[in-house]
């Protein structure tokens, strides 16, 4: 009897985990999502009917992506102090819709 309340009770904790696991999952899609399509506008003409000229920080960020796009080492052959991700969605940007600028 002890066992068998023993694996319901992991098996619960087992399939928790695992629905804990898949909304963390959802949620990382979701807002990666969201943060791309809002900064979408920088990238191309596709987003509204003119591509708004880049500020400062955000031509280092697409600079930086389009030397790692053309064969570059991320922190080797460019340095920005920010996080990777920053270049990676600025990457995605250009592999998706191309460099304009």
């Amino acid at each position: 009897m002890v066992s068998a309340v023993r694996e319901m009770s992991e098996t619960i904790e087992d399939s928790n985990a695992g629905k804990i696991l898949k909304i963390k999952i959802v949620i990382l899609i979701v807002s990666l999502l969201m943060v791309f399509f809002l900064r979408a506008h920088g990238f191309t003409e596709w987003y509204g009917k003119y591509t708004e000229p880049l500020e400062g920080d955000e031509c280092t960020y697409m600079l930086m992506a389009k030397i790692w796009n053309d064969g570059g080492i991320p922190y080797v052959d460019m340095w920005d102090n920010k996080p990777i991700g920053t270049f990676i969605l600025y990457r995605i940007g250009i592999v998706i819709w191309g460099y304009t600028e």
